[in-house]
């Protein structure tokens, strides 16, 4: 049986098959690229089957709906390592289609309004289970009984209210919060009967853990052969060290424990986590930087009071240092391109930084919530006053933003 963080992976690894099928111009793709398209294609058909489909995010689906019908048999003398589609593909289509129904799946609207209240502190999962009772979403029908097994376990009820608490907890590490996440899945599918559907709980937390990240608008690839617009999880945690850097890890459930070593750029090989095939360039990276030290100025404008009373916690706010945690990302990565003996997956440029301001000052404010909206733009500084620029790829980046159901997304003017 598959773990929830397994499910997740299979989810936003398909996802991420999709957007390469979707975005490779194969007429001006070289070799490395095509190789890519053919592990994409390769993940698609182990990931999209009547097994798993029911898990995969409608966003994900979205995105197979713009795979090219060109892969539902591929050309062997040009990607002589792909994997025919047509099945799968029309597994994608037949489950969008169930979805749309709206008898047979919780509603997608009402999966986020499930993950808003499940973030809301003080709020019990008893009442949680109330709520959603009330709504009467089909996969629902039998929640009565879940309930009634609750309120007879007063102490498995206070155990799975903890972890609850946990994952809210934005003064711990992203890791800890997601690992809260897949045990608070574990615990309340523990208490259901085996005949139970519990699809719906699967993608409420599958969604849950997915809001924990941010999800920069990014692009992928090259100027000689293509941009790619991209979304991947990164976790981003202020540590109160004193140094006001930036530091990219693998951050474990235990802590700030690192397995994989960061890995500086040198000759071709551009900056990345040890093993791993996501690589990114100088820019890419400054954007972090950039990100942080924007907002410790706009937090410092707006929150400079705090010096006349807590001067030690002022410091230690402009102070902190940004923990970017790349161990998302890097699995995502790794998991569609598991195959290519270092063949590299690369992001580029300096789209996120307005996007890293959000964030880090979203941190920095006293809810300590990351934005749920999207803005793509680089920060220039001009006459003293920081600006929100224009960026490459914004064509490349809002095609993938529609494909895969980004609600809004802001772009500098």
């Amino acid at each position: 049986m598959r773990t929830l963080h397994q499910k997740w992976l299979c989810d936003k690894s398909t996802a991420l098959g999709a957007a390469i099928l979707a975005g490779t111009n194969l007429a001006e793709a070289d070799r490395g690229d095509r190789e890519g398209v053919e592990c994409a294609t390769r993940i698609l058909s182990s990931n999209v089957t009547k097994e798993h489909v029911g898990l995969l995010a409608d966003s994900t689906l979205a995105l197979l709906e713009n795979v090219p019908d060109t892969y539902h048999n591929p050309d062997q003398d040009l990607l002589p390592q792909a994997m025919p589609l047509f099945n799968v593909l029309s597994v994608a289509r037949s489950e969008r289609a169930l979805r749309n129904t709206k008898a047979k799946r919780i509603p997608d609207i009402l999966i986020a309004h499930s993950v808003y209240l499940l973030k809301q502190p003080h709020l019990p999962i008893r009442d949680f289970v109330k709520w959603l009772k009330h709504c009467k979403p089909p996969e629902t029908r039998d929640i009565g009984i879940l309930l009634k097994s609750l309120e007879g376990n007063p102490e498995s009820f206070a155990h799975i209210n903890d972890l609850l608490d946990l994952s809210r907890d934005a003064s711990e590490q992203t890791r800890n919060r997601i690992d809260a996440v897949d045990r608070l899945y574990d615990a309340l599918v523990h208490f259901a009967d085996p005949d139970l559907n519990m699809l719906w709980w699967l993608r409420i937390c599958l969604s849950l853990r997915s809001s924990l990240y941010c999800w920069p608008l990014m692009v992928a690839g090259s100027r000689e052969h293509g941009f790619q617009g991209i979304s991947l999880p990164i976790g981003l945690f202020l540590s109160p060290d004193g140094k006001s850097k930036v530091y990219f890890r693998i951050v474990d459930s235990t802590g700030a424990s690192e397995y994989r070593r960061y890995v500086p750029g040198k000759g071709d090989v551009w900056p990345h986590m040890e093993g791993s095939n996501l690589q990114w360039n100088r820019e890419w990276a400054d954007a972090f930087l950039v990100g942080s030290q924007v907002a410790k100025t706009l937090w410092s404008t707006q929150n400079g009071r705090l010096r006349f009373v807590d001067e030690p916690a002022a410091d230690a706010m402009l102070n902190a240092s940004l923990v970017v945690d790349m161990g998302a990302a890097c699995n995502i990565v790794d998991s569609v391109f598991s195959r290519l003996d270092g063949t590299p997956y690369r992001l580029s440029g300096r789209s996120a930084e307005a996007y890293w301001v959000q964030a880090v000052l979203g941190m920095m404010l006293p809810s300590r919530q990351i934005p749920q909206g999207v803005v793509t733009g680089r920060v220039q500084m001009s006459d003293g006053v920081d600006e929100i620029c224009h960026v490459e790829g914004i064509e490349k980046k809002l095609e993938y933003a529609n494909n895969a159901g980004f609600s809004r997304v802001v772009l500098p003017s």
